[in-house]
């Protein structure tokens, strides 16, 4: 309780002093709650070349990766220690926003103090497996005894694998305790494991998969998943409820890659970043360097974030523990 005192008492004296800028020459850091080498960490480095150009002062914008459950790590950080100054942001999984809502463990999060800046994609997701797993078919992947990796229970390669492995009534197995993406992959490639859930299909040839994997089922459809006749996993709900209640799990991928600022960071300083994130993303020299490294991107602002993640908590409580039931 003193703790929360505290924490209040300072968010008051923060919102009460006017948000100084971050000046000419200073840095300004994107922690990355994955290590390098996946999509996070391309999208994330993308982001870094460009924001500084949008914020008062022109910072310098350096990467620093801190792995750890998903993100979780890095949410934890950001909602307890990392400078309100406009210094640090950070880009964590949607999942953050529901996680407290999912996992009655994770109620420390605290989603309604996290101070979205923006999301960068608007995500298709799919399951996947290595072609030298064997596993081509839905068939196959619903009834082998196969591995899928995964980070921590609070990320979407775990909580994806989950409502498909519920949704299909699959065998596999969810083996956890990997740093990210790139790991899993690895792995994969090497064979100790058949496959990964939660993969941006857009992102497959950005990340040099798109001839090693076979795509399985799409978790979040798309045009382009269906164009290319990928099975969608809405297509096996048994209810009304199982959709409403994968849409809790899914739903955060409408705003893929989001940056957040920590939760100590005053009203002026959020409304600032928002904006500054609003026009590097219709800017024309961002969207050059977008496509050229292959990433697609659809933005969502923080405030369209704030209202998304605001249906999800007005879920009526059935739906909600029928959501937590299929990631168990």
């Amino acid at each position: 309780m003193l703790r929360r005192f505290a924490r209040m008492m300072g968010t008051m004296a923060l919102a009460a002093v006017l948000a100084a800028p971050v000046l000419a020459g200073e840095t300004m850091t994107l922690k990355i709650g994955y290590p390098p080498g996946g999509g996070f960490d391309l999208s994330g480095r993308l982001f870094a070349r460009h924001f500084g150009r949008f914020i008062e002062g022109n910072p310098t914008v350096v990467v620093q990766n801190v792995p750890g459950g998903g993100s979780l790590k890095l949410t934890e950080m950001m909602l307890e220690s990392e400078p309100g100054d406009g210094t640090v942001v950070g880009m964590i999984s949607p999942t953050m926003a529901t996680a407290p809502l999912l996992d009655p463990g994770l109620q420390h999060l605290r989603a309604s103090e996290i101070r979205w800046i923006g999301g960068l994609r608007n995500e298709a997701s799919v399951c996947f497996t290595g072609k030298n797993s064997g596993i081509e078919t839905v068939d196959d992947f619903r009834t082998k005894d196969i591995l899928i990796g995964a980070s921590g229970k609070a990320s979407t390669t775990y909580m994806h694998a989950a409502l498909v492995k519920t949704l299909l009534g699959a065998n596999f197995t969810i083996v956890t305790g990997f740093q990210g993406i790139s790991d899993i992959d690895a792995a994969i490639q090497r064979g100790e494991i058949a496959g990964r859930c939660s993969a941006s299909y857009s992102s497959l040839p950005a990340l040099g998969l798109t001839d090693i994997v076979n795509v399985i089922v799409s978790v979040v459809s798309d045009d382009a998943t269906k164009a290319a006749g990928i099975p969608e996993l809405s297509d096996f709900a048994a209810s009304q409820l199982d959709r409403d209640a994968a849409d809790i799990v899914t739903g955060t991928l409408r705003f893929h890659q989001p940056v957040m600022l920590p939760f100590s960071a005053a009203p002026e300083i959020v409304d600032d970043y928002r904006a500054a994130f609003d026009r590097m993303v219709a800017d024309p020299e961002f969207l050059a360097d977008a496509e050229r490294t292959k990433a697609e991107i659809a933005p969502t602002s923080g405030r369209r974030i704030d209202e998304i993640v605001a249906t999800f908590y007005a879920q009526p409580p059935e739906t909600v523990a029928r959501a937590r039931d299929m990631i168990r």
